[in-house]
C-alpha cells in the first residue's frame, strides 16, 4: 500500500525569423511592377506551456485486492504569434531589407492564445484478477468555447469479467485467457481555432477610399463541447499457450452537437462563414483481430496478425435552421450533397452517364418503355438541359439517363451514385524471427468504397484552356463517332456534369511498410559490445488496386456533413528507405 505524489512542468518555444528578397533579375518584369526587388520579412513565435500534478494511491489485500486510484490536475496554455511585411521597388538590387524606405505591398500580424484546465480521476479495482471494475471522471475547461459552456464533464466506467479464472474453467487447459469486457464512456471535443465564439473585427478593406473595420464573426455565447458517448462490448481470447490471441468488440458512438469550423454563410447574413455546432451523428461497428505463432521454436518464430474492421455512420439530427444541400446540384464538375436524417455522411449524389451521342439525330428523348417522344407538330422531341429552352444536346455531347423520362436533364434526374464509407478496412503482415535476424512486413486495407476522380474530370472536360491528359484523344470529332469521351466544347456545354463517369471504386492493398534487422552483438563480445544492430526498413513500397487516379487513400470521415471522398491530386505517400545503426556498450 503507498500513497505517491508526481508534478511535472513542460515549456516549449519556437521563434523563427525569415528574411527574403526577390530581385528584378529574377523575375524580369516592368520597373513599374509590384514583383520588382520585393523584400519581406516575418518574425514567429509560439509558447506552450503543460503542467500537470497528480495523486496516485495502491492499495493490496493478499492476492484477492488491488485498487489503484489517482487525483490529477493540468493545465495547457498555448500561444502563438507573428508579423510580416513586404515592400517592393526598392532602388537598388542591394537593398534587400524589407524596413528600407520603399512603397509598402503588404503588412500584417496575428495573435491568439488558448487555455485548457482539466481535473480528473479514476479509480481501477481489481477482485481475484477476475472481476475488474473502473470509474474515470473528467472535467475540462477550454477558452475556445463561449462564457455560457467552456466546461464539460466526461464520465466512464468499464467493468471486466476474466471467466478463465473460474475454478470450473481449471480443467479445460487449452483457454490460457477468456474475459468479457463492457465500458460506456464520453469525451469531448474543441475546435481548432482559439477565436471561433468571439465577434471579431478585421481592418481589411476600404470604403469610399477610407479604411474600415467591419465585423467578420458572429458572437457565439452558446457554442458547446461537443459529445461522444460510446458504448463497448468486448471480448478477448488467448489459447494453445497464447499460440492464438483473439479480441473482438462491437461498439456504438452517439455524437452530439458536432462542431463544423468554417461553415459557409450565405451573402444576406453579412458574414463570410461561422463555426457552429450542427447536429447528431451516430457510428456503429465491429473490430476483429487475429494473431497467431505458425512457428514458434527455439530459435524460429513466425507471427502472424490480422485485423478487419467495420464503420457505419448515420445522421441522427440536424437542426431546422441548417442548409441541407450544398452548392449547385446540376452544373459542371459538381455533385450533389445531402446532409439527411437517417443517411451516412459520405453519401454524394449525382447523374448516370451512359455515354455520347454518335449523331445529332440519337439526341432524341424515349419515355419509360424506350419509345422516342414527339411534340405536337409531330416532330422528335430532343434531350434539353434545365428545362424546355435550355441547351439542346448534340451529337458528341454526354448521354444522361433521363430518369423521370421528361426529355430534361436537370436535378429531379439526380440519384444516389456512391458511397465514400468503406465497407471494410483493416491490416494484416507476418513476423519472423531467426536467432539475431527480425523481418517484419504490414499491409492495410480498404475495401468496396468510392471516389470521386476529381483529376480526371479535369484533366477530360476539355471546357478551357488548361491541359488535358492523352485520354482527350478519343474524343468525338465528328457525326457517328463512337466513343465513351465527349466532343471538346470550349466554355459551353454540360459534359462533365457530376456523373457516375467520374466515381471510381477505390478498394486496394497497400504494402505499407517493410523492416529487417540483424544484430552482430554475437559476433563482437570480446569487444564488449552488447548491441550492434543494422536496421534497414521500406515505407510505401507497393499499391495493388484498380484505381486509375494518383492515389486510392483519400481522406475518410469528416464532421463535415457534405463532405465525400475526392481525389485531388494530392501527392500520393512517397516510398520511403530508412538504414540505421544502433550501437549500445
Amino acid at each position: 500500500n503507498n500513497l505517491s505524489f508526481q508534478s511535472f512542468v513542460a515549456f516549449d518555444i519556437d521563434n523563427a525569423l525569415e528574411k527574403k528578397f526577390l530581385p528584378r533579375l529574377a523575375t524580369g518584369a516592368n520597373w513599374t511592377s509590384v514583383y520588382v526587388n520585393r523584400a519581406s520579412g516575418m518574425d514567429y513565435h509560439s509558447s506552450s506551456l503543460e503542467s500537470q500534478s497528480q495523486l496516485v494511491y495502491n492499495w493490496v489485500k493478499g492476492s484477492a485486492h488491488k485498487l489503484t486510484s489517482m487525483l490529477a490536475f493540468t493545465i495547457t496554455d498555448r500561444k502563438n504569434g507573428w508579423y510580416y511585411g513586404s515592400t517592393s521597388n526598392t532602388p537598388s538590387n542591394y537593398l534587400q531589407n524589407y524596413t528600407e524606405p520603399a512603397p509598402i505591398f503588404w503588412i500584417g500580424d496575428a495573435y491568439s492564445q488558448n487555455r485548457m484546465v482539466a481535473f480528473l480521476g479514476f479509480v481501477h479495482y481489481s477482485l481475484y484478477d477476475r472481476y475488474l471494475f473502473q470509474v474515470n471522471l473528467r472535467r475540462e475547461g477550454s477558452s475556445r468555447f463561449g462564457y455560457n459552456s467552456r466546461w464539460g464533464t466526461f464520465p466512464s466506467v468499464s467493468v471486466a469479467y476474466r471467466i478463465s479464472s473460474e475454478r470450473f474453467m481449471q480443467n479445460i487447459s487449452f483457454i490460457n485467457n477468456l474475459k468479457f469486457r463492457f465500458s460506456y464512456g464520453q469525451n469531448g471535443n474543441q475546435p481548432g481555432a482559439s477565436y471561433g465564439y468571439f465577434n471579431r473585427y478585421s481592418t481589411g478593406g476600404d470604403y469610399i477610399d477610407m479604411p474600415v473595420v467591419v465585423p467578420v464573426n458572429i458572437q457565439l455565447d452558446n457554442f458547446r463541447w461537443e459529445k461522444n458517448s460510446q458504448t463497448n462490448i468486448g471480448l478477448d481470447f488467448n489459447a494453445f499457450n497464447n499460440y492464438l490471441e483473439i479480441h473482438f468488440d462491437i461498439y456504438r458512438q452517439q455524437s452530439k452537437d458536432l462542431i463544423w469550423e468554417q461553415l459557409n454563410l450565405p451573402g444576406s447574413s453579412g458574414f463570410p462563414e461561422i463555426t457552429r455546432n450542427w447536429g447528431t451523428m451516430s457510428n456503429e461497428g465491429w473490430e476483429f483481430v487475429i494473431n497467431t505463432d505458425i512457428i514458434n521454436a527455439t530459435h524460429t518464430n513466425l507471427r502472424f496478425n490480422f485485423n478487419i474492421a467495420q464503420n457505419k455512420n448515420t445522421i441522427t439530427e440536424i437542426p431546422e435552421n441548417f442548409d441541407f444541400e450544398y452548392g449547385s446540384e446540376a452544373s459542371n464538375g459538381q455533385y450533389a450533397r445531402r446532409a439527411q436524417v437517417g443517411h451516412p455522411i459520405g453519401t454524394f449524389y449525382g447523374f448516370i452517364f451512359n455515354g455520347v451521342y454518335p449523331t445529332d439525330a440519337d439526341a432524341v428523348a424515349y419515355d419509360a418503355d424506350g419509345n422516342t417522344l414527339y411534340d405536337l407538330s409531330g416532330d422528335p422531341i430532343y434531350m434539353r438541359y434545365g428545362n424546355a429552352d435550355g441547351y439542346r444536346f448534340r451529337g458528341g455531347d454526354a448521354v444522361y439517363e433521363d430518369i423521370n423520362h421528361d426529355g430534361l436533364i436537370n436535378k429531379l434526374d439526380i440519384i444516389k451514385i456512391g458511397d465514400s464509407n468503406p465497407k471494410f478496412l483493416g491490416g494484416f503482415g507476418p513476423r519472423f524471427s531467426w536467432k539475431n535476424l527480425i523481418l517484419n512486413m504490414f499491409f492495410h486495407y480498404r475495401l468496396g468504397y468510392d471516389i470521386v476522380n476529381w483529376t480526371k474530370m479535369q484533366n477530360e472536360n476539355m471546357y478551357n484552356r488548361n491541359n488535358q491528359s492523352v485520354a482527350a484523344l478519343n474524343r468525338w470529332r465528328r457525326q457517328g463517332d463512337i466513343t465513351d469521351v465527349p466532343r471538346a466544347l470550349y466554355d459551353q456545354g454540360y459534359n462533365w456534369l457530376g456523373s457516375d463517369r467520374f466515381v471510381e471504386d477505390g478498394s486496394f492493398v497497400r504494402f505499407k511498410s517493410a523492416s529487417i534487422s540483424y544484430n552482430f552483438a554475437d559476433l563482437l563480445k570480446k569487444i564488449r559490445i552488447q548491441e550492434l544492430k543494422l536496421h534497414f526498413m521500406i515505407y510505401n513500397l507497393y499499391t495493388w488496386t484498380n484505381y486509375t487516379g494518383v492515389d486510392p487513400e483519400v481522406p475518410l470521415l469528416s464532421n463535415d456533413p457534405f463532405f465525400i471522398g475526392e481525389d485531388r491530386a494530392d501527392t500520393p505517400p512517397p516510398k520511403n528507405f530508412i538504414i540505421s545503426l544502433s550501437l549500445r556498450f
